[in-house]
């Protein structure tokens, strides 16, 4: 952003150097980001992957009834059969969608990811309440290599997810 659109600094002023944090502050907020971000992927996944379940189940059913209907016209009979026909192909869509996102998985994935953040945030703030906010930085630095492994964890959880789900070749 150029000073001039900046309303708290005049055009000459230097910005501000950005503000010493602490380990264990610079952490915890990392953990709570993180938590909220998982927190909100898991519910989006939990929604898609009931939505597609419920929308594929519906489907099938629709599918067979219309596929079943006797005694009809020749004309209704062939509007049945005509619309059960793209009710089938919907249904194979949403499995292929389902079989390639896996949002169940994923949903998983991330309500497995945000309880072992929350354990690493109640360690910290257990620490944190038990120390009078001075942890040793050895501490600090074992409870950042947990939630860094615990990321890294998902992050190859979900490049794995997406390798084989590519296509072969790709």
């Amino acid at each position: 952003m150029k000073d001039a659109e900046h309303p708290s600094r005049m055009p000459d002023q230097p910005e501000e150097p950005p503000k010493p944090v602490s380990k264990a502050s610079y952490l915890l907020e990392q953990l709570e980001d993180r938590i909220k971000s998982f927190q909100k992927r898991r519910e989006r996944n939990r929604l898609f992957a009931f939505r597609l379940v419920i929308s594929g189940t519906i489907l099938s059913a629709s599918t067979t009834v219309l596929l079943g209907v006797t005694g009809l016209s020749e004309g209704v009979a062939l509007v049945l059969k005509n619309i059960a026909l793209l009710t089938s192909a919907t249904v194979t869509i949403i499995s292929t969608w389902e079989a390639f996102f896996d949002h169940k998985g994923l949903w998983i994935r991330y309500t497995r990811t945000r309880a072992q953040l929350l354990a690493v945030k109640t360690r910290l703030q257990y620490k944190l309440s038990d120390t009078n906010g001075a942890i040793p930085d050895a501490d600090l630095d074992k409870l950042f290599d947990q939630y860094q492994s615990i990321l890294d964890e998902t992050n190859d959880s979900w490049l794995q997810l997406r390798k084989d789900k590519s296509p072969k070749g790709a």
